[in-house]
């Protein structure tokens, strides 16, 4: 959500094992106080040990993804969209590395709906639904997608949500050189420490790559792939060899 930026850090660590992700982001929540924040979320940590301790707090709002994960809580704001009408839409279009996206933005009100006893405590109040359109303008191919977004934030912070999911999309994308590019989870072991070295030096390298070239991270590593050269000389400008 739009706000000013926070750093927090938790004693919890990631294990490697996906489901470690959601004790650790409830332990940051408790340990940093921050519950009171507003705070966006991938659909791994809907579930009401985090939307609960959120709502508890005065102020605290939450943009969580919507999937698979929470079927039955999916299709009944799927069956909602089919039944009503968009309280607010945006459209916004991005042009740039050789295709054409463009995204379509409908916010709807949910804080009527009928919700099982398990969310009693969350207070879900607004649905976001994202539908993306990527044209290759090599090729013309079309890729399309659709996102689901649920919060207890009010129907009238339409903006908000709408630049919070965007802003959000940035760490699918880097969860996305992390997953597939990467392959973080091709790594098989059975000690933290290994797993948590091999996380931290992904990061090192999102990070430097992220500096060097903001806006063709997977291309320049692609670039890395086919040409040692290029990859020996850049090593070799940040002194690591």
């Amino acid at each position: 959500m739009a706000h000013k930026e926070k750093t927090v850090h938790s004693s919890a660590y990631y294990n490697g094992q996906k489901e470690s992700k959601k004790p650790c982001l409830q332990k940051l929540i408790l340990e940093q106080r921050v519950a009171n924040q507003k705070m966006t979320a991938d659909a791994l940590h809907l579930c009401p040990a985090v939307t609960t301790l959120t709502e508890e707090e005065e102020g605290g709002i939450f943009l969580i993804g919507l999937k698979e994960n929470q079927k039955e809580l999916l299709q009944d704001m799927k069956d909602h969209v089919a039944c009503f009408t968009p309280t607010q839409q945006y459209r916004s279009v991005d042009k740039g590395h050789g295709r054409l996206e463009q995204r379509f933005y409908e916010l709807y009100d949910v804080s009527g709906e009928y919700f099982e006893q398990r969310w009693n405590s969350t207070n879900f109040r607004s649905l976001i639904v994202v539908d993306r359109e990527r044209i290759n303008l090599k090729d013309n191919s079309l890729q399309v997608s659709r996102a689901y977004y649920i919060s207890n934030g009010k129907v009238e912070k339409s903006n908000e949500y709408f630049e919070a999911i965007r802003n959000h999309w940035e760490v699918e994308t880097n969860h996305h050189i992390r997953d597939v590019t990467l392959e973080e989870d091709s790594l098989r072991t059975k000690k933290n420490e290994v797993t948590r070295a091999f996380s931290g030096l992904q990061t090192l390298v999102i990070q430097i790559l992220r500096l060097f070239y903001p806006k063709g991270i997977i291309a320049q590593i692609e670039l890395f792939q086919d040409n040692l050269k290029e990859l020996i000389r850049v090593l070799k400008m940040l002194n690591f060899l």
